[in-house]
């Protein structure tokens, strides 16, 4: 079962989930895709993650990586970070 995977350690940092779709228009049409990994919350919540320090992380929802440098959102949040 992978629930006991999951160990007191792991609990004890924070849960980052990274929400990610290219585009706009896959944002408008893969809804599915993008709940799911929204739905990875509610994941994380359940192996026992209190939803205060599960962080969202979807600056990036829907932009392009073609003109700057991939994730930038991500890096950007994780460089405020302890």
């Amino acid at each position: 079962m992978p629930e006991a995977k999951i160990t007191q350690q792991h609990l004890a940092h924070d849960a980052y989930l990274y929400i990610r779709q290219s585009t706009p228009r896959q944002v408008l049409e893969n809804t599915e895709s993008t709940q799911r990994q929204y739905a990875l919350r509610d994941r994380a919540v359940a192996l026992g993650w209190p939803l205060e320090r599960i962080h969202v992380l979807d600056c990036d929802l829907g932009k392009s990586a073609h003109n700057r440098p991939a994730g930038m959102g991500f890096r950007s949040w994780s460089a405020r970070s302890p």
